[in-house]
């Protein structure tokens, strides 16, 4: 499923070879997981904004379990734009919940930016659906404001089913 509004971008899909989430849900039932993830032909690393979103989390949510990866490098990226790191959600942490936070952190990331300044967000993000146990990738490009508005709008029920339109 793809919803696209002017210059943002939200996809959800079916992930088929989900062992990695599946390892992390069998370790961990509680919390969340950032991922290294390869860029180009480098090997893999923690997206730019990685670091400062864990610590950002241990503040905002102390009691949120933070799982880091270890000795792996940080990708640099110039620019305004916010960079996540592929973020693996345990079965206790709902997706509403976790797009608050982090709509909660672009707005204190972005306090004392000029209006006109609309770095965009990079965002994905692992996640079972309870309703039917079937892993799904979330993937959001987009300004704040717009996940903001995906936020609103989203619908437990209905946002994980592809078929939806």
């Amino acid at each position: 499923m793809t919803h696209a509004q002017s210059d943002t971008e939200l996809t959800i899909h079916t992930i088929e070879d989900d062992s990695d989430f599946q390892d992390y849900l069998s370790a961990f039932s509680h919390g969340v997981r950032l991922v290294p993830e390869a860029y180009g032909t480098g090997a893999p690393g923690l997206r730019a904004d990685g670091g400062d979103f864990a610590k950002w989390l241990k503040h905002a949510q102390p009691e949120l379990p933070i799982s880091l990866p270890t000795s792996t490098p940080r990708i640099a990226l110039n620019g305004a734009d916010v960079w996540l790191p592929l973020i693996y959600l345990a079965g206790d942490v709902s997706m509403q919940v976790f797009l608050n936070m982090v709509a909660s952190y672009l707005y204190d990331k972005h306090k004392g930016k000029l209006p006109s300044d609309k770095p965009r967000v990079h965002l994905s993000v692992m996640y079972q659906s309870k309703r039917d146990g079937i892993t799904k990738k979330f993937e959001f490009s987009g300004d704040g404001e717009a996940l903001t508005r995906a936020v609103k709008r989203f619908d437990l029920n209905n946002f994980f089913d592809e078929s939806a339109k």
